[in-house]
């Protein structure tokens, strides 16, 4: 029997490094990078209910056992895990998390994130007054 686990202090890296997001599905052990959190989690979801909804049409002991695990970085995620390992979950709306993160500084015309800013919040491209010809 492996010793080797998904969420423990020893636990197994499973995908891969430089997938930030990605969806594991164990039983066919295909990895399927994702762009974010929200989009591993709906495949995640969308997956493990198709494997249930088979699993109830078919109760053979030969029939194959699937499962969909979101991974990050490789390893499989839970946002419980994340803050156990106090390590940021990547969750957008967890407030432990996003209240360290970093929080870019955008102009409030071009959304530009290029400073220096105004006091208005204008980059100074956008703080430039304009000719009224419209030509800068």
């Amino acid at each position: 029997m492996s010793t080797s686990s998904l969420f423990g202090p020893d636990r197994k890296r499973v995908g891969y490094e430089d997938q930030e997001w990605a969806v594991w599905v164990l039983g066919l052990d295909d990895i399927h990078q994702k762009d974010s959190l929200a989009e591993a989690l709906e495949m995640a979801n969308e997956l493990n209910a198709t494997f249930a909804e088979l699993r109830m049409r078919d109760s053979s002991e030969f029939s194959p056992v699937l499962h969909a695990v979101v991974l990050r970085r490789g390893y499989a995620w839970t946002q419980a895990t994340e803050h156990a390992r106090k390590l940021d979950c990547g969750h957008p709306d967890c407030g432990p998390c996003s209240f360290d993160r970093a929080i870019p500084i955008r102009c409030t015309r071009c959304k530009d994130e290029d400073g220096p800013f105004t006091d208005d919040g204008l980059c100074e491209p956008c703080a430039r007054p304009m000719p009224l010809d419209g030509v800068a």
